[in-house]
């Protein structure tokens, strides 16, 4: 999976209702990520000089931490690795601006 964590700046310019989240790039199609239902990217834009895909899901927060700055990233992988095979683990998406709450299993 290839994303981008959105800047607070960002954020506001695609309507994310907090400051910070994961805009998916790209998948690959027999990765965890696809095989949960996450959708990538379809149109190429540039923004501020920086090559982008948009209209795919962004990623609000996984495990029950909301991402608002890289360090949450650090804190899902480890709240997400102390997880047992089977677990389910929360994750929160915005997808064609509906919040949507769903589950997956950790592999």
């Amino acid at each position: 999976m290839v994303y981008i964590l959105q800047t607070s700046d960002m954020a506001k310019l695609l309507n994310v209702p907090q400051k910070s989240g994961l805009l998916i790039q790209h998948l690959s199609t027999k990765g965890a990520a696809a095989k949960i239902g996450l959708v990538p990217g379809v149109i190429p834009v540039n923004i501020a000089g920086k090559d982008i895909m948009l209209g795919g899901d962004i990623i609000l927060g996984i495990a029950g931490i909301n991402i608002k700055h890289q360090d949450d990233l650090y804190l899902i992988k480890n709240r997400v690795n102390t997880d047992k095979s089977g677990e389910e683990i929360s994750i929160i998406i915005l997808r064609e601006g509906q919040i949507l709450n769903s589950k997956f299993k950790k592999p």
